[in-house]
């Protein structure tokens, strides 16, 4: 059996692990892949997106935006209002990443149904076990 080749960076002297590595930074953390649902469905503000969310502490928020936004998957936009209204949305590159949490839902599914447990995919939305339904009909996807 041959070895897989070695992927090197740019530079050509650090090696990478596997290509899907990239993609796990972006989703790595708790609580990104569910941000990510929230926004594909329309901008929201930081108390509805912590609402949407239930069980996320003010700071964990905050500072997953925070990140997500240096990493070009969100922008936030601060209209200058008082009260303050802040507003985030997808960038084309967080929408690029629909279809890889789509899969990964479908994964989820099919996995499921060969165990005939719940908790055989752990809780993909925190503390409810849920899992994302996938349905074609439009963009309607809805957690179940």
């Amino acid at each position: 059996m041959t070895q897989p080749e070695t992927i090197t960076d740019s530079t050509g002297d650090q090696p990478k692990g596997c290509p899907a590595e990239t993609t796990l930074e972006f989703l790595a953390g708790k609580w990104r892949p569910m941000i990510i649902y929230w926004l594909l469905q329309g901008s929201r503000r930081f108390n509805q997106l912590q609402r949407d969310l239930g069980g996320i502490t003010h700071r964990t928020l905050s500072k997953t935006l925070r990140e997500m936004e240096a990493g070009g998957l969100l922008t936030r936009t601060d209209h200058g209002e008082i009260p303050p209204r802040v507003d985030y949305a997808l960038t084309e590159k967080g929408k690029s990443l629909e279809p890889v949490l789509l899969a990964m839902a479908k994964w989820a599914e099919d996995y499921q149904s060969d165990t005939g447990s719940p908790e055989a995919t752990g809780a993909f939305r925190a503390g409810t076990g849920s899992v994302w339904a996938v349905q074609r009909s439009g963009r309607d996807k809805a957690l179940q």
